[in-house]
């Protein structure tokens, strides 16, 4: 059973299973917000044919029901990490113990509480109450159109659109390439002896600005940038919300991200010894890669 997998990792991941071949023998099921109907979600689709259950991960009731329904022996969960804490409660009521395989976030060692708790919380309650989970914290996710975070600054810089940087643009990240997080999900997802927790960033390390500089470079277009204090933009974006939540506004960054933009973003990686030989796609390659995707040369 899935949670995410019409999302950019998991649609990637379907297209993997669908790849290399299903038993005749197993199911998939998935769990979705609404009917899926864009091209990204094709191969998630075809997956789980019609085995989709609509509905909230944030609804127990509504999860016990698919849990009880599916009985399943493998659950991964690739939506947001803070939802899991709802789905463990709905297994354990039942007395179904799953393997569990969950896309975490290197969000969980942010120094500001507000963004990492909620990580950290999801983390303990599945530690304190599962034995046999995967988790591989991924770091900023990137690589297609449809992300959410490269593909703005592509559109940005493509139609000379002001870019605010804060902290002046000096916070370090370590972004992965979308296809890489999904294959490497798919060559751990049926290794039952590999357990507990692994950081999974990308291969370079570089700043706002370096990447901003790296995207104008293959779009040929000089940037317009502008540097923000960080409180004064926090607060702003906190007003925002609050505006955009009562009118169902969509905001292109939140105050999270506003937040921990004053901060590195960087871990050591686990991915040597889960997978010695695996070769990271370079922030590089992975920019070349989606900016003929965008189509916007």
């Amino acid at each position: 059973m899935f949670t995410g997998l019409s999302g950019l990792t998991g649609s990637h991941l379907a297209k993997l299973l669908l790849k290399n071949g299903l038993s005749e023998t197993d199911q998939y099921f998935c769990i979705v917000r609404s009917a899926l109907s864009s091209y990204i979600s094709l191969p998630s689709r075809v997956l789980c044919k019609n085995n989709f259950f609509y509905g909230d991960c944030e609804d127990e009731i509504f999860c016990t029901s698919v849990i009880k329904t599916v009985q399943p022996d493998l659950v991964v969960h690739l939506a947001q990490m803070k939802l899991l804490p709802v789905i463990l409660k709905s297994t354990i009521s039942l007395g179904i113990k799953p393997r569990i395989v969950v896309l975490g976030t290197t969000a969980v060692y942010s120094s500001f509480m507000s963004c990492s708790q909620p990580y950290k919380i999801a983390e303990n309650f599945l530690t304190t109450n599962w034995d046999n989970f995967l988790v591989i914290r991924s770091s900023m996710i990137y690589g297609h159109p449809i992300d959410k975070n490269m593909n703005k600054l592509f559109r940005y810089v493509k139609r000379r659109f002001p870019i605010p940087i804060p902290n002046d643009g000096k916070a370090l990240y370590q972004p992965i390439f979308y296809k890489d997080l999904a294959e490497i999900i798919y060559s751990l997802l049926f290794k039952q002896q590999l357990k507990g927790y692994y950081d999974l960033p990308g291969p370079d390390t570089v700043s706002l600005k370096a990447i901003i500089r790296l995207i104008s470079s293959k779009l040929k277009m000089k940037p317009i940038t502008f540097s923000i204090p960080i409180k004064p933009a926090l607060y702003t974006m906190q007003l925002l919300e609050i505006i955009a939540s009562k009118s169902r506004m969509s905001l292109p960054i939140n105050s999270e991200q506003i937040l921990r933009s004053s901060e590195d973003k960087i871990c050591d990686s686990s991915l040597k010894s889960i997978l010695p030989s695996y070769q990271l796609t370079s922030i590089d390659q992975g920019l070349e890669i989606q900016k003929t995707k965008m189509n916007i040369d």
